[in-house]
């Protein structure tokens, strides 16, 4: 079902005349449909069913408090990417369980935020990163949970399908592009 939809040349918002909203509240106007977005989030996470997983929404994309309730209300958790977002999860209602702190350029007092929250889990994008956030963890009495996402180069290696030089093979910080090595 489509919550968005043409009659006799005029658009309709889950049945409400466009028009109508932009008169009762002016231009520019944002609308959104909450029945499309709990529809396109449980078909996405539908497709997870079988397996454990947490389906996070990205703050950066939009960060407006009622579609981050929407989304909460559906089982969603959020990625963030700056202390700001994670104040907006949270005062969205976001349980902290189910937020993850991605990106590049995590301030120390935005890990210290998040290290308070409990949040999920940190995504780190380097060795000197997971460095900072060890030692302020140490510091906090915490241990952070962090985690490193692969490249993708072996499902690169199955689509060009040509064997890829060793530095593309590798797993290499993504700032100073030193191989990593395995830490516990």
């Amino acid at each position: 079902m489509h919550f968005f939809e043409y009659k006799d040349g005029q658009l309709y918002a889950e049945g409400v005349p466009a028009a109508e909203l932009a008169r009762q509240y002016g231009t520019p106007l944002y609308v959104y449909s909450a029945a499309t977005l709990r529809r396109h989030f449980q078909a996405f996470d539908s497709a997870f069913a079988d397996l454990e997983h947490l389906t996070c929404y990205s703050v950066k994309a939009n960060s407006n408090l009622c579609l981050l309730k929407l989304l909460k209300d559906c089982g969603a958790g959020m990625d963030i990417v700056s202390g700001g977002e994670l104040y907006r999860a949270l005062a969205a209602g976001v349980d902290s369980k189910k937020i993850v702190y991605s990106g590049v350029g995590k301030r120390t007092d935005e890990i210290r935020q998040a290290l308070a929250a409990d949040i999920l889990m940190f995504n780190v994008e380097s060795m000197g990163e997971l460095e900072r956030l060890s030692a302020v963890a140490t510091r906090r009495g915490q241990h952070a949970r962090a985690a490193r996402l692969r490249s993708g180069a072996d499902r690169l290696r199955r689509t060009v399908g040509a064997p890829l030089p060793p530095a593309a093979r590798a797993e290499l910080d993504a700032v100073t592009g030193q191989p990593w090595t395995a830490r516990e």
